[in-house]
């Protein structure tokens, strides 16, 4: 009979030749060690998987999938210091996982290609393209009838037209004028203008012959330069003579504007008057027509009349104001023969008609006018 002592108690198995009994709890351990590896490993994956497609590099699809499988196939004895040839410790690094494939189950077919991340330069800012912006822009206009050199040359009452004019030039820039329109000039009055108003443009000057020195445009020639030039021609005291205009752009803004100057018929020679007065509201509609500002100064030896008509047919307004459409509302007294109107205008101010001296028997005649151009400009970031 067997020594009871040396049974093997029911509830007890004999462990494993080999192992220790504390070597037999160790597997299940490490396979949960193990699993738990490979969920964080996982959710790591998955997460540097959505950061890459936020940032444009998303790595392929069976790439991840070996990195995952590589990680959960590993045995729970890798990397142990007891692991021949896998050494893990301060100065290696974990061997490289491999993708098993059905020739390969051993997974050395490839190596899995890690995830890479390449930061992106930020792109260029957007360029602001120039946008149409309304500008205005402004300057001080002038009418002058300098009283012909012919009018005086043997008068006891009048200075000679050159002494006359050089005055007037004088005036002329005391005023500030910047464009200026000129009527009755002749050849020696208009050397004088070119003598004293240095810095000015004078046209026509004698472009135009004889007949058309009697009137004169001029304008600072540092403010404005001249594109383009025409004339028509009216009847003056039974005489055929060019009236000119011109048109300026500013070199400040771009803004460009018509500029002309007449002087119709006087005293009696009223049907003389309303012909030109026509044809001047023919030339004012179709400089108007192409939509940019017109100026028109002059000596019209009408008081009431031709302000009507002209203000009625084109919409032209006066600097000293009053209104023609309508039913015509004269500007405020004293009225003159001696005019300053503007079509697509932005406004008028600084009205001025004063006589100064005896430099002729008309006034000299200012106004400031407001013009809006549009111009192109980069909108601020």
């Amino acid at each position: 009979m067997a020594d009871p002592s040396h049974r093997t108690p029911r509830h007890r198995r004999a462990a494993p030749e080999g192992h220790s009994e504390h070597e037999s709890g160790a597997p299940p351990r490490l396979r949960r060690l193990a699993l738990q590896a490979a969920v964080v490993v996982t959710a790591a994956v998955v997460g540097l998987t959505v950061a890459a497609s936020l940032l444009g590099q998303r790595p392929p699809e069976d790439e991840v999938s070996a990195t995952i499988s590589g990680f959960v196939g590993t045995s729970p004895s890798a990397g142990r210091t007891g692991d021949p040839g896998r050494p893990v410790g301060p100065e290696t690094s974990p061997p490289r996982l491999t993708r098993p494939t059905a020739s390969d189950p051993a997974g050395s077919a490839r190596p899995v290609v890690p995830i890479r991340f390449q930061v992106q330069r930020p792109a260029k800012p957007l360029e602001l393209k120039p946008v149409p912006v309304d500008v205005d822009y402004g300057f001080d206009v002038a009418t002058f009838n300098v009283l012909g050199s012919n009018h005086t040359r043997h008068s006891k009452q009048w200075a000679p037209g050159v002494v006359r004019t050089r005055t007037a030039a004088g005036v002329l820039r005391s005023r500030g004028a910047d464009v200026m329109g000129f009527q009755e000039v002749q050849a020696d009055q208009l050397g004088v203008l070119h003598a004293q108003l240095g810095g000015y443009t004078i046209w026509p000057s004698s472009a135009l012959g004889g007949n058309g020195l009697r009137l004169q445009i001029a304008w600072r020639s540092d403010l404005f330069e001249m594109v383009a030039s025409g004339t028509i021609t009216t009847e003056f005291s039974t005489q055929r003579r060019p009236i000119p205009w011109v048109k300026l752009r500013s070199r400040e803004t771009g803004g460009e504007f018509y500029f002309l100057t007449v002087h119709n018929s006087p005293r009696s020679l009223e049907a003389e008057r309303d012909r030109a007065t026509a044809s001047e509201i023919v030339l004012l509609r179709q400089l108007l027509a192409t939509g940019l500002p017109v100026l028109l100064v002059g000596d019209t030896n009408e008081k009431e009349e031709f302000f009507c008509r002209v203000g009625a047919a084109t919409g032209m307004v006066a600097a000293n104001g009053g209104r023609a459409g309508g039913g015509c509302v004269l500007p405020p007294p004293p009225t003159g023969l001696d005019w300053i109107m503007g079509g697509h205008v932005t406004g008028f101010s600084g009205y001025v008609r004063r006589h100064e001296g005896r430099i002729s028997d008309h006034p000299v005649v200012t106004a400031h006018v407001t013009l809006t151009t549009t111009v192109l400009r980069k909108p601020a970031p």
